[in-house]
């Protein structure tokens, strides 16, 4: 399928609001606010494989599934798993640097010798965040194959269910654990052009649908009836929607903001540890305040120093995987 430019610019005010909202998750711990705000933001990985898979499907060529998967492995190994390195090893040397200043800090290398080195760059002791894109690394791996599924038939989408059934229980950092919304990703990819009509015939009953879905979820959870696995795996058919209809942002905001979503995704779990102490210093006595503060700060902080390392245009490049 061909992504227009319509639909570009919805999938990249997506993916800043939902850059932000992995910053959010991440901080809203620290300051100890209610349940309900976290859960907003558990939307945003959820959406990130949802779109990740799409994306992969949509430029996937089943006519030389080679030479296609080889292609899009080159990629991936460039703009994933070097970024995925490079920013695990700044994590550790970040974390050394600030144990000079704040010696209450965890050692990074604790536990950590020559021996299972390669485990902890694995599991992103450094840099816990990046785990996202070890497990997407490793979803390019087998992708075809989820795709030969999909195309099989367009009842592949039944599939779903016992996916939902059985993947709840993989590790969360695992890419199959978040096989409802890979496998939902790629099934609207594949099936883009029958989805579109079918969408654009009974638009009011899919409307209807979700909102009574989502509506009983929200009520489940509530209720203590639904868990985050079942909000997470709902995202992906929420997302397609809002993707579809809606502008959730201004553009001209999404565009300007969109070139820093990678930095601030490998660089915010490390920079956070000094932004969020910085409200206490000028003594701001509201929880919610200062967690809004130290989310901006935090963005801030990265595309200011993401200004300054693209001044180097061969060591931006040589970190960001050719971006």
């Amino acid at each position: 399928m061909k992504i227009d430019k319509s639909l570009s610019i919805k999938l990249t005010e997506v993916n800043v609001v939902m850059t932000i909202l992995i910053v959010w998750l991440h901080i809203a711990p620290i300051f100890n606010l209610p349940q309900w705000v976290q859960q907003i933001a558990i939307i945003a990985v959820p959406c990130f494989w949802t779109i990740s898979a799409f994306l992969y499907f949509a430029s996937f060529d089943f006519s030389s599934p080679w030479m296609s998967y080889k292609s899009k492995l080159f990629t991936r190994t460039r703009t994933i798993l070097v970024p995925f390195i490079v920013f695990n090893i700044f994590g550790l040397l970040f974390s050394l640097a600030l144990l000079q200043i704040h010696p209450v800090d965890y050692h990074p290398l604790d536990g950590v010798n020559a021996g299972n080195c390669l485990q902890a760059l694995y599991h992103s002791k450094w840099n816990g965040a990046l785990w996202y894109l070890r497990a997407l690394f490793e979803f390019a791996l087998i992708a075809p194959s989820i795709g030969y599924i999909i195309r099989a038939t367009k009842w592949s989408i039944l599939l779903v269910v016992p996916i939902y059934l059985l993947c709840q229980y993989a590790p969360y950092s695992s890419f199959i654990y978040w096989m409802v919304n890979i496998f939902t990703g790629a099934y609207i990819a594949i099936w883009h052009e029958q989805l579109i009509a079918y969408y654009t015939r009974y638009k009011k009953l899919y409307i209807s649908t979700l909102i009574i879905i989502l509506g009983g979820a929200t009520a489940a959870w509530h209720s203590g009836f639904c868990d985050d696995y079942m909000i997470r795996a709902l995202t992906a058919p929420t997302v397609i929607f809002l993707i579809m209809n809606i502008h959730i942002m201004p553009s001209t905001v999404a565009l300007a903001l969109a070139p820093y979503t990678m930095l601030i995704y490998c660089l915010h779990g490390n920079i956070m540890r000094i932004t969020s102490k910085i409200p206490s210093i000028f003594g701001v006595s509201s929880e919610f305040l200062a967690f809004i503060l130290a989310v901006a700060l935090t963005i801030i902080a990265i595309v200011i120093l993401q200004i300054f390392l693209k001044k180097s245009p061969k060591t931006w490049k040589l970190i960001m995987g050719g971006r």
